[in-house]
C-alpha cells in the first residue's frame, strides 16, 4: 500500500491590485441621534470581511493596525456624516496598502485634541498615530467625501535556502495515516480553501 502526502497550502503576501471593495446602505439621521442597530451591526459586518480579507491576502503582519484605522473611519463616517451609504476600500500598490472610507457627504476631517479621560474625540488622533508609525500618511478626497490611509508594506522576507517543509503522510483523527483508495476529507465545494485548490494543476 502507499500513502499519499498533501502539502500545506499558505497565501503568499498579496503585493498588489484590490484586496476588498464594499459598499453598504444605512439609515439617514438627524442631529445626536445613534445609529440604527441594523447599521451598527452592518459596519461590524464589514470589519470581519475587510479582517479576513487581510488574512486571505497574506497581510498579517498589518493586520491589527489596519483593522484599527478601518474600524475609525466607518465609525467616523456612521457616527458624523449623516450618509446613506458607506463605502469601504482596501488596495495595494507601489509597496503601500491604501485605506479608504468614503460617506458621500463633503466636508473637513481633522484629528481633533481630547482629554486623557475622554471617552470619544480619539478617532482620528489614532488613525494618524497609527499611519505615522508605519511610515504612512493620511488624508481626504472628493472634498472631503473619502477619508483615506495609506501604510507601508513590511519589507519582503526571502526564504531561507536551507529551509524545507516538512512533508508526511496526513492524519485522520485517530492518528492513522490516509492510504490510497481511502475517502479524503477536505474542503466544502464553497469553501475558499475549495477554490484555491481547484484553481491548482493536476499532478
Amino acid at each position: 500500500m502507499t500513502t499519499t502526502a498533501v502539502r500545506a497550502l499558505r497565501t503568499a503576501p498579496n503585493r498588489g491590485g484590490d484586496v476588498l471593495n464594499e459598499r453598504i446602505r444605512v439609515a439617514s439621521r438627524h442631529g445626536d441621534d445613534p445609529p440604527h442597530a441594523e447599521d451598527a451591526c452592518r459596519v461590524g459586518i464589514m470589519r470581519r470581511i475587510a479582517a479576513a480579507r487581510l488574512r486571505y491576502c497574506g497581510l498579517e503582519a498589518l493586520h491589527d493596525d489596519v483593522m484599527l484605522i478601518v474600524s475609525e473611519l466607518l465609525t467616523n463616517a456612521l457616527l458624523h456624516s449623516g450618509t446613506t451609504q458607506i463605502s469601504l476600500n482596501i488596495t495595494v500598490e507601489n509597496e503601500s496598502l491604501r485605506i479608504a472610507v468614503g460617506d458621500g457627504m463633503p466636508g473637513c476631517a481633522e484629528p481633533k485634541p481630547a482629554d486623557d479621560d475622554a471617552e470619544a474625540g480619539r478617532g482620528l488622533a489614532l488613525v494618524e498615530n497609527l499611519v505615522q508609525a508605519n511610515g504612512g500618511t493620511w488624508g481626504t478626497s472628493d472634498a472631503g467625501a473619502t477619508t483615506w490611509a495609506r501604510l507601508n508594506l513590511p519589507v519582503r522576507e526571502e526564504p531561507h535556502p536551507d529551509h524545507r517543509p516538512e512533508l508526511g503522510p496526513p492524519r485522520e483523527a485517530g492518528g492513522s495515516a490516509v492510504r490510497s483508495g481511502a475517502a479524503p476529507v477536505g474542503p466544502s465545494e464553497g469553501s475558499t480553501v475549495a477554490a484555491v485548490c481547484r484553481r491548482l494543476p493536476a499532478r
